[in-house]
């Protein structure tokens, strides 16, 4: 039973991989290193638990052995996949440098032109303003991308950084951001603050147009009220 539907996911990952849900790319990379076990539940609980299949590929070797049915060759199997594309993403993007945030607005809004879902996509920069790691997220939803402050403060904290740009998209309707984008924003910029970081903007791209906090002047005043020495001298 377990080879009939490895077999068939193996197909479709040959015929189209970029077809394959999250999980089920999860599955074929843990066909290699479990290799007489059904794996789907495995795939399932490590998007869990850690979110994206990105945050599975930078999890810590320790917190990977806290999956059940995670053993030690898999755990340093994943590890050493996410430490190869670390690598690749390292070299495209070292010499990409933010001189100018309209005009990173404006070419974050053609790198998210013809999504069909939902994408969030964290930008971390280093005090020469180089972008060093370019991050997305999906749930493959048509209305929502899921992921909280807390997982974004541990990649964060995994790759230590200078500044923050994210980006995400609305499929339909204006670019206009809603009280949960404004929340969101508020958040991290609170999340920034106590990590001693700069958070640039925050994009929203629609199929009309964009918007920008930055180019609205609301950073500035998000930025100005949600520090962490601002919270603090709230009654």
């Amino acid at each position: 039973m377990h080879e009939g539907h490895r077999n068939r996911i193996l197909e479709r990952a040959g015929a189209d991989p970029a077809g394959l849900q999250d999980h089920e790319l999860v599955e074929v990379l843990l066909f290699n290193c479990i290799p007489r076990k059904n794996t789907n539940d495995i795939a399932h609980e490590l998007l869990r638990r850690f979110g994206s299949l990105g945050e599975i590929l930078a999890a810590e070797r320790n917190d990977l052995l806290a999956i059940p049915g995670v053993g030690e060759n898999t755990a340093s199997y994943l590890a050493c996949i996410g430490e190869a594309m670390r690598r690749v993403s390292a070299v495209e993007v070292q010499a990409e440098i933010v001189i100018d945030l309209h005009d990173f607005v404006r070419e974050a809004a053609k790198r998210f032109e013809g999504e069909k879902a939902e994408v969030l996509e964290l930008n971390l920069i280093n005090r020469l303003g180089q972008i060093t790691l370019r991050r997305r997220f999906t749930s493959h939803d048509t209305d929502k991308v899921v992921l909280s402050v807390g997982q974004i403060n541990r990649i964060i904290a995994n790759h230590p950084t200078n500044g923050l740009l994210v980006v995400h998209n609305h499929l339909v309707g204006a670019a206009l951001p809603s009280a949960e984008d404004d929340d969101f924003t508020e958040r991290l910029q609170l999340l920034c603050s106590m990590a001693g970081i700069f958070f640039y903007d925050h994009v929203i791209v629609g199929p009309t147009g964009h918007y920008s906090y930055f180019e609205s002047n609301r950073m500035e005043e998000i930025r100005a009220k949600y520090t962490v020495g601002g919270v603090m001298k709230k009654p």
